[in-house]
């Protein structure tokens, strides 16, 4: 078992946070990812960096929720202690492979979608009910090379149609992304919304088809104020 490591990002919201209230945290907005990143995530990585090495959503993935309960409130520190959870994955149709767990907080339920078409001529994506809504955090990433015009960077989503999407540089959907090229490959859109909280390192994971893979999530104290956006 690994030891559990916060990011930077949930550290920089801990003294703002952590000793808010007695509001229950939000079981809705945590979630467990499988990440295969080619460099190891650090306290350092961004949410694009965690975002564009999560397993994709293919043979049996889908991440898992953190909370199955809120936890107990401590009157004396003011703060909710969280339990630890048992989450499992299963394979099916392939194997799953992955070296780091990430809990993270604040995606909404939208999976990750292939791409099926770029539209050079309105610089627009084909993504088949993508779910999304404007303003959305998104990523493109790609198994060859992304389109021409898409950096490794977060993007903001504005939806065109249930099955059409724009990428914008802002979240006030000003600057839009121009296009240049189709790309090479399957190209994939990933959900960014929230932030990364922990990582956990293990040596390579191979969820075999078929099988499953319990992970535990030990994590004691972790408080409302952030999961509710106090």
């Amino acid at each position: 078992m690994s030891d559990w490591t916060a990011f930077n990002s949930f550290l920089d919201r801990v003294g703002n946070v952590m000793f808010r209230g007695a509001a229950a945290p939000n079981p809705a907005l945590f979630s467990l990812l499988l990440c295969n990143p080619v460099a190891p995530l650090t306290r350092q990585s961004s949410a694009y960096d965690v975002i564009a090495s999560e397993v994709a959503q293919t043979t049996g993935y889908v991440p898992q929720p953190y909370l199955a309960d809120v936890g107990t409130y401590d009157s004396v520190q003011k703060r909710f202690e969280l339990p630890s959870e048992m989450l499992t994955f299963s394979a099916a149709g392939g194997t799953i492979q992955f070296v780091q767990a990430v809990l993270w907080q604040g995606r909404s339920g939208a999976a990750n979608k292939p791409i099926a078409a770029v539209d050079l001529v309105n610089s627009q994506l084909q993504v088949a009910a993508h779910g999304g809504t404007d303003g959305d955090r998104v990523i493109v990433t790609s198994s060859d090379t992304v389109p021409g015009g898409i950096a490794a960077q977060i993007y903001y989503l504005k939806s065109v149609s249930a099955n059409l999407i724009e990428l914008y540089q802002d979240q006030a959907l000003l600057t839009k992304v121009n296009l240049t090229n189709a790309g090479a490959g399957d190209h994939t859109l990933r959900f960014a919304n929230g932030y990364p909280v922990w990582v956990a390192t293990y040596d390579l994971i191979t969820i075999s088809d078929g099988n499953t893979e319990t992970i535990a999530v030990e994590i004691n104290v972790l408080n409302s104020g952030n999961a509710n956006g106090v």
